[in-house]
């Protein structure tokens, strides 16, 4: 998967404007180790506090600070 620049501009320019406390990244618990390399890409670009990763069909979910 790849990381959209101009998608990650809009949400570092998004999150500037509206100053969050918390910053969380929810994805797809079925990605696997991709999970891992966006949620380390996400974080480099726009300093995430959290990630949530979810599978609906199967009930799985866990929530976790980001510690990288």
């Amino acid at each position: 998967m790849q990381i959209d620049d101009d998608m990650m501009k809009e949400l570092k320019d998004t999150k500037a404007a509206i100053k969050p406390t918390d910053t969380l990244l929810v994805v797809d618990a079925m990605t696997g180790q991709e999970a891992a390399n966006l949620v380390k890409a996400f974080n480099d670009q726009a300093n995430i506090t959290g990630e949530a990763h979810f599978r609906h069909r199967s009930c799985f979910y866990s929530l976790a600070p980001t510690v990288l």
